[in-house]
């Protein structure tokens, strides 16, 4: 659109100089005529042809001046016009956003998107608030034929510490505190609060931001087991908030804004480590070790900026988990199917000031293995350790 509209005001501005070029040249003409009339008349020999071409000369300056007024006032138009056209251009230039203004609104996008997707300047420490809400039922069928419907509830408050050691580079932790509530028919239901899988990890950018390609941003992380196990809680009467097992996952997410929306995707590949010395009964048999399948993930989205003060994105997000292996003591091994888990998500950002912002998202679960919806609220928070203006 500001390409349009720079083209309609230089196809104004030529017209307006053309005519007022043929406006002068018409005002020297009638001039150059009225000198030629004005030398005639004083070569006249005799006093009664003077007297004649006086009057008619007097008759033609009669022409001649309201064609003077009206070229004078077409010039005064013409100038207001080039003025008024001159007032549009600055106030449509002041009006347009800047450079700095769509990058710092393109980060904001992709900041409520996912922090893999942008990182800090060099000396800021981000601090970021997630509250989270999953739900999910099932309906399972007993060997009676009766149906049991289970549901399950989970508050997660997740406390991300992510700082800049560079313009490209970031390392950050992730501490979550969670709550769960799951109830099995119309059995008395379970609660646990307790710690979940603390995250640390980095990342990293090699080139710097522009040009045709998008510019890769790779970053990785590890999982620790600091929740509470599954393979070490004691069935049907605790409930675990960690997975029991080490993790490493690592991808790579990209970025690129097609005016005036902002387009990014990520790939991923995770590797779970195997849980050994178990013990764990179930049902009268021993499981002493798990090799749990690793995972492979991809998701894309598109976000774009209603305002200075709203902006919104949505994203498709697809995991594949291979099948997990189970080691039990005096019998052979056993294997679980392959698991799929797909979530398509909705958010938006409110800058309520230019240091505050929050983040809402939903998100939706589109297979059996995913949460029926997510709800998160997130409200981050910088703070400038070391100053620095220099960018990358």
């Amino acid at each position: 659109m500001n390409i349009v509209h720079r083209y309609q005001e230089r196809k104004n501005m030529r017209n307006v100089f053309a005519t007022l070029f043929i406006c002068i040249l018409l005002l020297v003409s009638i001039s150059t005529n009225a000198e030629e009339v004005t030398d005639e008349k004083q070569d006249t020999p005799t006093q009664g042809l003077t007297d004649v071409q006086n009057d008619n000369f007097g008759m033609d300056n009669q022409n001649v001046k309201p064609d003077v007024n009206m070229l004078y006032d077409q010039l005064k138009t013409l100038q207001d016009e080039v003025k008024r056209l001159k007032e549009e251009a600055e106030v449509r230039k002041s009006l347009e956003m800047t450079q700095e203004e769509k990058t710092e609104t393109e980060k904001e996008i992709l900041s409520a998107a996912g922090r893999q997707y942008t990182l800090l300047r060099k000396g800021l420490l981000s601090v970021e608030d997630n509250v989270r809400y999953l739900f999910n039922s099932t309906d399972i069928i007993e060997e009676s034929g009766l149906v049991e419907h289970q549901s399950n509830h989970s508050i997660e408050n997740l406390l991300s510490l992510e700082y800049a050691l560079l313009d490209n580079l970031t390392v950050n932790m992730t501490i979550p505190l969670i709550y769960k509530n799951d109830k099995n028919g119309t059995t008395e239901s379970l609660s646990v609060t307790d710690i979940g899988d603390v995250s640390v990890g980095g990342q990293w950018q090699p080139f710097k931001v522009g040009g045709d390609w998008p510019s890769p941003i790779f970053y990785s992380n590890i999982i620790f087991p600091s929740g509470r196990s599954p393979f070490k809680i004691v069935q049907d009467e605790d409930l675990s908030t960690g997975n029991g097992f080490y993790s490493l996952n690592a991808g790579m997410s990209v970025n690129k804004s097609l005016d005036p929306i902002v387009a990014f995707a990520n790939c991923s590949v995770g590797y779970n480590h195997t849980a050994r010395k178990l013990n764990k009964r179930f049902s009268g048999l021993i499981l002493e070790k798990v090799e749990p399948g690793n995972t492979m993930g991809i998701s894309t989205g598109i976000g774009y900026a209603f305002s200075y003060q709203v902006s919104m994105y949505m994203s498709f997000q697809y995991s594949y988990q291979f099948s997990s292996r189970y080691y039990w003591k005096n019998r052979d091994r056993t294997s679980s199917g392959s698991s799929v888990n797909a979530m398509f998500n909705m958010g938006t950002r409110w800058n309520l000031s230019p240091e505050r912002s929050v983040t809402t998202q939903l998100g939706i679960g589109l297979t059996n293995t995913s949460n029926d919806f997510v709800i998160s609220v997130r409200i981050p928070f910088e703070f400038e350790i070391f100053s620095n203006n220099e960018k990358i």
